[in-house]
């Protein structure tokens, strides 16, 4: 990934919009803030250093959540962009690890945790953290999206799990989606009656999702190389490419 005066990002992993910023979690160089208000390649400000596979989520208050390798989640407060300041630390040995994704809604923490079961954190308290949820998955979890009471889980075998997420306490899976041929997803991004889906090396694959448990397959966008990350930020969708390449497709 390139800024315009040439210089790179690291491997990135991970990339999350709030509308102004991307944040991006890179494989050695901690988290990244890019300003895509204006020009999205032109202002790189590094915010946090640290190990790889960085996850992270935007919640309320101006607080940032961070999944953090190999077995962190800290709370991380950026009410000053350019200076932001790490706040708590939740850290227990199988209980997070930090390969996956971390989303927050409505002040809970939905983390797709690697080999982990899915678990559900209350951040009502964000010094504080608590789990109060878990779901056994059968597999290797890449990542997770919400979109109203459900989540897609993004599985290392290419399909997605669909999870009714209306009880946090009891998260429940009420679908499967089947990825296509030779696919390794890697994350979901949902944008208007649209879910995207990077599918590694299988492309990223566009669904209709009118009812969210039995998703469409509309179109697959081919991968020139494997396909990390997709994030929506309407009438754009950003693919994040293995080669360090970020491509941006229009028309949604």
């Amino acid at each position: 990934l390139k800024k315009n005066d040439g210089s790179s990002l690291k491997v990135p992993l991970e990339m999350k919009s709030d509308g102004e910023h991307l944040y991006i979690g890179d494989n050695s160089g901690g988290l990244k803030i890019i300003d895509v208000s204006v020009d999205p390649l032109n202002t790189e400000t590094t915010v946090l250093g640290g190990s790889a596979r960085n996850s992270t989520a935007l919640g309320s208050g101006n607080k940032l959540y961070i999944l953090r390798w190999p077995d962190k989640l800290e709370t991380v407060d950026v009410t000053n962009i350019a200076a932001p300041s790490l706040v708590a630390t939740y850290q227990q040995s199988g209980i997070v690890h930090g390969q996956g994704e971390v989303v927050w809604k409505d002040d809970y923490l939905y983390i797709a945790n690697y080999n982990l079961p899915f678990r559900v954190f209350s951040s009502l308290d964000p010094f504080d953290l608590s789990l109060v949820g878990s779901l056994e998955l059968g597999g290797v979890a890449n990542a997770v999206a919400l979109r109203d009471d459900y989540g897609w889980v993004a599985m290392n075998s290419g399909e997605i799990r669909i999870l009714d997420l209306s009880n946090p306490a009891l998260p429940e899976q009420v679908g499967t989606l089947p990825g296509p041929a030779g696919a390794n997803s890697r994350r979901v991004e949902f944008g208007g009656n649209y879910a995207f889906v990077a599918h590694g090396q299988a492309g990223a694959g566009i669904y209709g999702i009118l009812d969210p448990t039995e998703p469409e397959l509309l179109g697959i966008i081919p991968a020139g190389h494997q396909i990390l990350d997709v994030e929506f930020d309407g009438p754009h969708l950003f693919l994040l490419e293995a080669d360090n390449s970020l491509l941006a497709v229009g028309g949604f």
